[in-house]
């Protein structure tokens, strides 16, 4: 399809230009593929805590373990740039793809670029080279799986392709927890559907049996991992810690963040065309991305989950609206909007001219980030931390600082600075990290309160001496060790200040 083609090929120049920084401002990208790297060169999978001064020893497993492991191997390859390459391509496929779908159904390419430019906008501040993107990319194929069976381009057997999906999800990203529900809501969803005798895939008992068989599997799927139930328990320890939303600015309400407001816009077209959809053609698909609507405001980390479920509906949502209809009778449609379920196996058709070109944009983007090349877009040197987030302009003095002590040198860090210092000196031993599952609330609460109270960093200092501190200008961290006689400030930028132990 040509428009999806030059749509895909747009989409990947866009991000690469504008995402080659944006892309690592993520502690994550940094900490996951160190953890990656560890994994492959020891062997083995952590079972206790390898980096933090605080919890050295401590159980604690990596349950992200397969994401990190690609992010390893991908890095070894060709650093950020070969994780940047092959983020920014699955981002531009998945969308294209969808872009594609919304041109087939006869919707208008200029209003395709506007639906596809809202959703790129309510997503794009989770774009991050971390396992998350696995977990957006998953959501998009559970919707439109789900949404294929629902409309009967697809038979509901088809949903045995579910479980090993969910297995590689849940050994890549906690977010398969959102995808889950997501397969809970439309069977259940399904069966009530058949009680009340509206339409759906579940026609009869034998398809109720065969629906909740396949549902079960794929909920016990998660289960299916090196780590047995103490993944999930872990996720549940994320999830209800009342301190990570303050800390961890994806855990947070969505209206509390200035990005937050950016899925707004989607949120209001989705619902306009659900009030002015043909109620007759009402499916289950059409009401479960209010559910994520309504938990994107309790946490914006759910707001991408959102807007992926509500866009995947656009090609058969759009269609049904009378509004978008009266366009197509006033002449601002291409094409008359096809308000029936496609044939079989056009969901996947828009895929096929779009494959082989990524597959040709990956393969020469390997070549030239194998070979070193430096080049713009594909090369070497592209992708590298924006020197606004993280403290590039000291990093020579911290790598030096490191080169000259011993392995496991112990240096304070704040918390969001754990991940870039585990990552660029790796033989210095951090305070803390961002992983809030291994401070649990009574590490989280202390860290919190320790910037009220200066009494916590000297006793921290007390009992770990540290040889060294990353700090923030003008936090309560680094007043304390700007004010200390036995710190000494050794280089310092706008985004970083690094203090070093008086002889």
């Amino acid at each position: 399809m040509f428009f999806a083609t030059i749509l895909f090929l747009g989409l990947f120049l866009f991000l690469q230009v504008g995402g080659h920084q944006r892309l690592l401002n993520d502690p994550g990208t940094y900490f996951h593929t160190r953890v990656g790297t560890l994994i492959l060169e020891r062997g083995e999978l952590p079972r206790q805590d390898w980096f933090t001064l605080q919890f050295e020893g401590q159980p604690w497993i990596a349950q992200q373990w397969l994401g990190e492991v690609v992010m390893a191997v991908l890095y070894k390859w060709g650093g950020f740039d070969t994780q940047l390459l092959f983020a920014l391509t699955g981002i531009s496929l998945f969308l294209a793809w969808l872009g594609g779908r919304l041109v087939q159904r006869g919707l208008h390419p200029l209003l395709t670029i506007l639906l596809v430019g809202m959703l790129l906008d309510a997503t794009a501040h989770h774009f991050l080279l971390r396992p998350l993107l696995v977990s957006m990319l998953f959501q998009g194929l559970l919707v439109g799986l789900l949404l294929a069976v629902e409309g009967g381009t697809l038979p509901l057997a088809a949903l045995w392709a579910l479980p090993p999906l969910i297995v590689v999800w849940a050994n890549a990203h906690g977010a398969v927890l959102g995808g889950l529900m997501t397969l809970g809501l439309f069977a259940g969803g399904w069966v009530l559907f058949l009680l009340v005798g509206r339409p759906g895939p579940v026609t009869d008992r034998r398809g109720v049996i065969s629906l909740g068989l396949v549902t079960t599997v794929c909920f016990l799927a998660p289960l299916v991992n090196p780590y047995g139930l103490d993944l999930p328990r872990t996720w549940g320890t994320i999830m209800t810690s009342p301190l990570v939303e303050k800390l961890v600015i994806e855990h947070m309400p969505l209206l509390a963040l200035p990005q937050g407001f950016a899925v707004l816009p989607l949120m209001a077209f989705f619902v306009f065309l659900v009030l002015t959809a043909d109620r007759q053609r009402l499916g289950v698909g059409w009401l479960v991305p209010f559910a994520w609507m309504v938990l994107a405001f309790s946490r914006i980390r759910h707001a991408p989950l959102f807007a992926i479920t509500a866009a995947m509906t656009f090609p058969d949502l759009i269609p049904s609206s009378r509004v978008l209809r009266w366009l197509e009778g006033k002449g601002l449609q291409s094409a008359r909007l096809v308000p029936h379920p496609p044939q079989p196996g056009s969901l996947f058709s828009p895929w096929k001219p779009l494959l082989g070109l990524a597959g040709i944009i990956l393969l020469a983007g390997l070549a030239v980030q194998g070979a070193g090349w430096r080049l713009p877009v594909f090369g070497r040197g592209w992708a590298t931390p924006h020197p606004e987030i993280w403290p590039e302009e000291i990093r020579p003095v911290l790598e030096a600082f490191a080169a000259r002590h011993p392995p496991k040198t112990p240096v304070f860090n704040e918390f969001g600075a754990g991940g870039y210092l585990t990552f660029f000196t790796p033989n210095l031993q951090i305070f803390l990290d961002d992983r809030c599952e291994l401070a649990k609330d009574a590490g989280l609460r202390e860290y919190v309160e320790a910037q009220k109270d200066p009494r916590i960093i000297a006793s921290w200092t007390a009992r770990y001496a540290f040889a060294g501190a990353l700090t923030f200008p003008r936090s309560a961290f680094d007043r304390w060790f700007a004010s200390s006689p036995a710190y000494l400030v050794t280089a310092s930028c706008p985004v970083g200040v690094w203090y070093e132990r008086r002889p």
